[in-house]
């Protein structure tokens, strides 16, 4: 466990919206997929708050600790590099965050907003916001 300790000191691995796909250009309006996520995360005039990061992280805090403790026993007993545990922790916890926002995060659309849009699920209209939801190991 000193190890592992060891080699991972100063590691972290983050997720959410990165500045490289974040950057990126969203839709037609002038934005990029960084700045419509924030207004989502946070909320902005008319756009409630739907919080796909903070919240994913508050709901989902004990099943990350044992998808993170069963990883790092993996390390320590040699079957994953800690770079590979890592890395893997990273990908559950996209997937993870992912299979949240396409399952609906409240409040409800305006029916407006339904109408134009085609769909009543928040946060998905082309995908390219949960598509840019991304890990970094660093």
């Amino acid at each position: 466990m000193r190890r592992v300790k060891k080699l991972a000191r100063g590691r972290a691995v983050t997720v959410g919206v990165h500045s490289g796909a974040g950057g990126a250009p969203a839709g037609g309006g002038g934005m990029s997929v960084g700045d419509v996520a924030s207004i989502h995360e946070f909320g902005l005039g008319n756009n409630p708050e739907r919080s796909f990061v903070r919240a994913f992280a508050d709901d989902k805090r004990d099943e990350a600790a044992k998808v993170e403790a069963r990883l790092v026993a993996s390390a320590v007993k040699g079957t994953n590099t800690v770079d590979d545990a890592l890395e893997k922790f990273g990908l559950w916890l996209v997937a993870a965050m992912q299979k949240r926002i396409r399952g609906g995060i409240p409040p409800a659309l305006d029916p407006v907003t339904i109408e134009r849009k085609g769909s009543s699920t928040p946060l998905i209209d082309t995908g390219q916001l949960v598509s840019s939801i991304t890990h970094k190991v660093e």
